[in-house]
């Protein structure tokens, strides 16, 4: 796989290799198939398309919902909330950059 994806695909030369989403909008975490959300996935692939940096809550509505940000409203935290209840002792990956959004770890 290529993209976005690849940065959920298995790395086969590293020890990281228990979490990854499909196009099926599925998270493979130890193996296990766990379904996301329409929301989640957005949520997911949109962060990736920008790893390592910090995306505002405001870009997550405004690409992910399609909506604009009205400055008082928590989905975005709620979804992303969901999602690391998801991956566990994973759920590192997605850090909160206070003040500003979220991000996924560029090392993920």
């Amino acid at each position: 796989m290529d993209g976005w994806l690849a940065w959920w695909q298995p790395n086969w030369e590293s020890t990281i290799t228990d979490c990854w989403i499909t196009p099926e909008r599925e998270l493979v975490l130890n193996g296990r198939r766990i379904s996301l959300t329409k929301l989640e996935f957005g949520v997911v692939e949109f962060l990736q398309s920008h790893a390592g940096q910090a995306v505002p809550r405001s870009s997550l509505l405004s690409n992910v919902w399609e909506q604009s940000y009205d400055g008082g409203s928590n989905v975005v935290d709620v979804v992303v909330r969901g999602l690391r209840k998801k991956l566990g002792n994973r759920a590192s990956l997605i850090e909160t950059v206070h003040g500003i959004g979220y991000r996924v770890r560029p090392d993920a």
